[in-house]
């Protein structure tokens, strides 16, 4: 098959006239009608139907038209590459960005330009959703988009992260709050824009999950008309902050937190992973990487006190926000609580009432998919993430009574579980003691993961995106300024923008002044005992009571564990770890065959209460009191915290 009767049944179809086809290639009508012929004779296929006044194309048309706007773009790329090697980086570079993100490329373009000024930039404007599709048919070499695609075609990194703004008018009854909560947003009319996105149905899935109405009475075409409404108080919106970074900088609108609320956007750049870039793409590639890693404009600096799970995944969620991060740790990271869990991710085996730990528990179980996965995909270190469920046993009335009377509560909170009886208990778990089993509930959203997997991954991170790591040196001391904190380790004195104590049990052993007296912090010292046992045997959490067993990839079975108040010593209790080895054999009878292979111990970082978020200071930040919950709050203390300071301190 020829392509020039492809060129021409292209040109045919988009004129939507054999006669103005003509014209445009210069050449007459029966040749027009002769190519096509040849072309229909060749695919063995009716590509127009001629039976009426209108051209129309037939199923087969349609589908040859699709292939030959690709041909045409490969013909365009053709011509570039040889005019790009005749002329050093000239040609066109064409990129797809919707009207938020396209803002994002200014800087990068205005530097781009600079550097490449032969090059024909070609903006266009266009629905997110679509983006994708027309860089695997040829028409745009990048897209900017802000959600991932999850296509294996195409490959995408983050370039910048920006958040959604609730944002209102001076004159506006919220105008003088810093925070309000989303419960309060019921009576409010939110303009919205009219084209689906992730984020406007992020948006929404929040609303509907705290069960809030949202009135979305008005729908416009463009960022710029919400704002101007929003502006003269016709109502509230979401926005990507930076559409209306000077609006909110120059007073035209205030922007509120949502306490509930901290929807992230992450900015793609994303391109075809199986088809060579031309020149000038590649340059645009290297030009946005190379500002977004250095962080170019964000010379904001910010101290973590403690690299155990928690301090790390801040500095992590920092960094990709542009903060340049400096994590101090006493030990060795990851050593201390982080390297002692079991790493349950059990809402279901944590909470049964209305709390603020179970919103974020909840909350935190929901980004852990996510979490793991982005932090395996970005360093390519595997982690030891199981989506296995929890199966809850009660081997009496009074302990069947409790575990239904929980599970019903549970499910108001949005928690699932099912009950299992004994029968299938027997089939499906043969290795837990039935005898005496009267009751058994099936949590399928619980999981678990292995935490000293997900330190080195964090650690790997973290080195990626420049974080310096201090290990062996602690944070003594810290002085809260108006304009800095002044931080002194056991080494020397520096000073940063700001300061977060992760110290988990020892947090509050550093002192802090120039804000009140930080909220105190105790260790609780927890026992567990493990068991190398064949994989599968026990691919489910169990849990009795306060014990639980669980399985690691790698073999090793955790039974856990004890909560004891006795300060920081270190020893090891053999009456207590021989309980816990006893609570084992009675789940598992098999076990009372062997003996623990290893035991050791934690201290859980205990607290009046949780602490996540600023402390009297825009400077300081908390985040301790986890108690048995650290590793599973990991992913939304880090959010927080991230979302936290850079609201408060933006701009």
């Amino acid at each position: 098959m020829e392509l020039y009767p492809l060129k021409v049944f292209l040109t045919v179809a988009t004129e939507r006239s054999f006669s103005r086809a003509g014209e445009k290639l210069l050449r007459t009508q029966p040749a027009i009608s002769i190519a096509i012929q040849r072309l229909e004779s060749d695919l063995k296929e009716k590509l127009i139907d001629r039976s009426g006044r209108e051209l129309l194309l037939t199923d087969a048309g349609r589908v040859v038209l699709e292939y030959a706007r690709r041909f045409q773009n490969l013909e365009s790329d053709l011509e570039n590459a040889l005019r790009e090697l005749r002329d050093n980086y000239a040609g066109r570079l064409a990129i797809g960005a919707n009207e938020s993100t396209s803002l994002y490329l200014i800087q990068h373009i205005e530097h781009y330009r600079r550097l490449f000024p032969k090059v024909k930039i070609q903006m266009r404007r266009t629905e997110s959703s679509k983006v994708p599709s027309q860089l695997l048919d040829g028409e745009l070499e990048l897209g900017v988009i802000s959600y991932d695609p999850n296509d294996d075609h195409l490959l995408s990194e983050v370039i910048y992260t920006d958040r959604l703004s609730f944002i209102v008018s001076p004159s506006h009854r919220f105008a003088h709050r810093e925070e309000v909560s989303i419960t309060e947003l019921d009576m409010e009319t939110f303009i919205a824009h009219n084209v689906l996105s992730p984020n406007r149905e992020a948006v929404l899935r929040e609303f509907q999950r705290y069960k809030v109405p949202l009135n979305m009475d008005v729908e416009m075409p463009t960022v710029e008309t919400i704002r101007r409404l929003v502006q003269h108080n016709e109502g509230v919106a979401f926005v990507p902050r930076m559409c209306v970074d000077q609006e909110i900088k120059q007073g035209l609108l205030r922007e509120i937190r949502v306490k509930e609320l901290t929807l992230e956007r992450k900015i793609r750049l994303v391109y075809p992973a199986r088809r060579a870039l031309s020149h000038a793409a590649k340059a645009f590639l290297d030009e946005c990487f190379a500002r977004s890693r250095s962080g170019k404009g964000s010379v904001s600096s910010v101290a973590v006190a403690g690299g155990g799970i928690i301090g790390l995944s801040i500095a992590w969620r920092l960094a990709q926000r542009g903060w340049k991060v400096t994590v101090f740790e006493k030990s060795s990271i990851g050593s201390e609580a982080s390297w002692a869990a079991a790493g349950m991710l059990s809402p279901g085996g944590e909470v049964d009432s209305p709390s603020e730990l179970a919103s974020l528990a909840i909350e935190s179980r929901r980004l852990y998919p996510q979490f793991v996965s982005e932090l395996q995909e970005s360093t390519k270190l595997a982690i030891d993430y199981q989506e296995c469920g929890a199966l809850d046993l009660a081997y009496n009335s009074e302990e069947s009574e409790a575990l239904e009377s929980r599970a019903i509560r549970q499910a108001q909170l949005g928690i699932e579980s099912k009950s299992v009886t004994a029968e299938r208990v027997r089939a499906f778990w043969p290795r837990v003691r039935s005898e005496g089993l009267v009751a058994a509930r099936f949590y399928p959203g619980d999981a678990t993961v292995n935490p000293r997997d997900v330190v080195l991954a964090l650690a790997s991170a973290c080195s990626a995106l420049g974080v310096s790591v201090v290990q062996q040196h602690a944070v003594e001391s810290a002085e809260i300024t108006d304009k800095e904190v002044r931080v002194q380790t056991d080494e020397a004195s520096s000073r940063y923008d700001a300061l977060v104590i992760a110290s988990g049990a020892w947090s509050d052993s550093i002192r802090v002044t120039g804000v009140p007296e930080i909220p105190s912090a105790e260790p609780v010292k927890g026992h567990l005992v493990g068991y190398q046992q064949p994989l599968q045997t026990c691919n489910t959490i169990l849990r009795h009571g306060h014990t639980y067993v669980m399985q690691r990839a790698n073999g090793l079975l955790i039974v856990g564990a004890s909560a004891e108040r006795v300060g920081f010593n270190r020893e090891i209790i053999p009456s207590i770890a021989g309980s816990l080895a006893e609570q084992a054999g009675f789940l598992l009878p098999h076990l009372n065959e062997t003996t623990p292979s290893e035991t050791w111990i934690g201290f859980r970082p205990g607290s009046d209460r949780l602490h996540i978020g600023s402390w009297h200071s825009k400077r300081l930040y908390v985040a301790y009191g986890h108690l048995r919950n650290g590793v599973l709050l990991a992913p939304v203390t880090a959010e927080r915290i991230a979302a936290e300071m850079s609201f408060l301190l933006s701009g």
